[in-house]
């Protein structure tokens, strides 16, 4: 949020979304169809408003927008937005995961007004789907390797990133349950990507 945005918390939001015209207020996010409109649309669909989206090309474009008085509020990353919070220059009203984020314990989840909200950006290490198990399997071990090494963990829980790491099959098993539920969202909200 723009620092000088009316709503000082998650109730407020919902409270100033109620009481105003969609067209009203707007949401800036990094793209159509990115997991940040995506949390945008569970957002409205949860609460029962609505926002006008406003896509722009990249995070950057976004932050820039919000800085500059062009855009109130915006769906970012953490890890994006954190750096200019703590300085004071844009106000997060919460995080997207189902609980507070290590590096800001102060800033509530979503989730503690909104149940069922959860909306997580998440990055995968792929393979072709032909690749030799022993492949795979030494992939993720170095994956893990690396996420655990005390250097690489430290940075990620500066920035507001929590390392995960899992096996192929769990993996797999999160990307299925991830595109339907998304996919599920995107329906109800209209969104395609052309």
């Amino acid at each position: 949020m723009a620092t000088n945005f009316p709503a000082k918390n998650i109730p407020e939001l919902i409270a100033l979304l109620r009481s105003r015209p969609a067209r009203d207020l707007a949401y800036g996010t990094s793209g159509v169809g990115t997991s940040v409109h995506l949390a945008g649309a569970l957002f409205g669909q949860l609460t029962g408003t609505e926002m006008e989206h406003v896509p722009y090309r990249g995070s950057g474009q976004v932050t820039t927008a919000l800085l500059s008085g062009e855009l109130s509020i915006a769906f970012d990353n953490f890890s994006s937005v954190w750096p200019l919070a703590r300085e004071g220059k844009i106000r997060i009203l919460g995080v997207t995961s189902q609980g507070r984020a290590e590096a800001a314990p102060d800033i509530p989840a979503i989730a503690e007004t909104v149940p069922g909200f959860e909306s997580l950006s998440w990055h995968g290490l792929f393979a072709p789907a032909r690749t030799p198990a022993p492949v795979v399997q030494r992939l993720q071990r170095e994956a893990a390797a690396a996420l655990a090494a005390p250097a690489v963990a430290q940075r990620f829980r500066e920035l507001g990133i929590t390392p995960v790491g899992s096996t192929p099959e769990e993996f797999r098993a999160f990307v299925e349950a991830e595109t339907k539920r998304w996919g599920d969202v995107a329906k109800r909200a209209n969104i395609s990507i052309d």
